[in-house]
């Protein structure tokens, strides 16, 4: 009997899961990859060549990002495993993801008025810190949402997602930039960094106020402090297949 109801239960959650909702839960993808692949390709280039000796630009932009990879690696686990123990009434996720695109929203700015590559960094890492606060629980919405059978759909409309939002803008951007020179044209930069806040505010809102989450019930068996740095762990032996499929 318990099996049956069981499979019912499955089957009106799977019911209830429509086509519009794979791009509800995927659509901050689009917005997030628009703003890190504007960044990495064409935005950061041409703010650190403005502050550093050309000949150590390629250097200065391997310590960017080598130290944003950092923090992503370090951010998102944290915060989705908060996200995992938060109580709120409008969901477990979706709280991270307003608190997080709010702060890179507030700090994007940032970029534009940077005057040295000191500044640019600090505001870099702000951002990263930000975006993964939202990233990390993002992640979360295929396994918490998506019926079973249908997140290999979800994976795939996730991607195709992110892989438009870093093409499309960076086609854009590319485009105003190309007008903008160091002390000249400034304007062509703003509007880069406006349109970048544009696109990340529309795909959060469409994310806030579409995405139905059960209310978070506070708490887990598991307390926080102990279980966070297993976030970190992989444990070999019982997973030799992950470490196949990362190399």
């Amino acid at each position: 009997m318990s099996k049956i109801a069981g499979k019912t239960s499955a089957e009106a959650k799977a019911n209830g899961f429509h086509s519009i909702d794979y791009i509800k839960i995927t659509i901050l993808g689009f917005g997030l990859s628009a703003l890190w692949a504007s960044f990495h390709t064409i935005i950061l280039q041409v703010r650190v060549e403005e502050l550093v000796p050309k000949l150590l630009k390629n250097t200065y932009l391997g310590y960017l990002t080598f130290t944003g990879a950092i923090i992503a690696m370090a951010t998102q686990p944290i915060a989705g495993a908060i996200s995992d123990r938060s109580g709120f009434a409008w969901g477990r996720r979706r709280p991270f993801i307003l608190l997080g695109t709010i702060l890179a929203l507030l700090f994007l700015p940032g970029i534009g008025s940077s005057n040295s590559y000191t500044a640019i960094l600090i505001f870099y890492c702000l951002i990263q810190i930000s975006t993964n606060t939202a990233q990390g629980p993002f992640q979360a919405f295929i396994p918490d949402l998506v019926p079973e059978g249908k997140r290999g759909i979800a994976s795939g409309v996730r991607s195709l997602l992110n892989i438009a939002g870093g093409a499309v803008l960076i086609g854009v951007i590319g485009r105003f930039l190309g007008h903008y020179s160091a002390g000249e044209g400034s304007s062509w930069l703003w509007l880069s960094l406006g349109m970048l806040a544009i696109v990340l505010l529309g795909v959060m809102l469409v994310t806030i106020l579409t995405v139905k989450e059960r209310p978070g019930v506070g708490g887990s068996q598991l307390p926080l402090l102990s279980t966070l740095p297993k976030s970190f762990k992989i444990d070999v032996k019982a997973h030799p297949d992950f470490i196949l499929f990362l190399v």
